[in-house]
């Protein structure tokens, strides 16, 4: 099966609702733009650390029934929304 689905890069900031849990920040909403979107479902995460930053990096899917790849940078305590399909 071939994959048709176009992946935009995005790199963009987002602002992010999340909630903690055992010391994690688990997304739960986040707006791009004027739209707010709710996270349905994360599907991975995963962690970067590089220069004595770390990176956390979830792949969701939102309401809006397409797939997502947030980050947080935990330098700047910044999000972005890496990805779009």
């Amino acid at each position: 099966m071939v994959d048709n689905l176009q992946t935009y890069i995005l790199n963009e900031p987002v602002a992010v609702l999340a909630r903690f849990e055992a010391g994690r920040a688990i997304p739960v909403r986040f707006r791009l733009g004027r739209r707010t979107l709710t996270v349905g479902r994360i599907t991975r995460q995963w962690m970067h650390c590089e220069d004595g930053s770390r990176q956390f990096y979830y792949a969701l899917f939102a309401d809006d029934r397409r797939f997502w790849q947030l980050a947080f940078e935990t330098r700047d305590l910044r999000w972005t929304a890496q990805r779009c399909r």
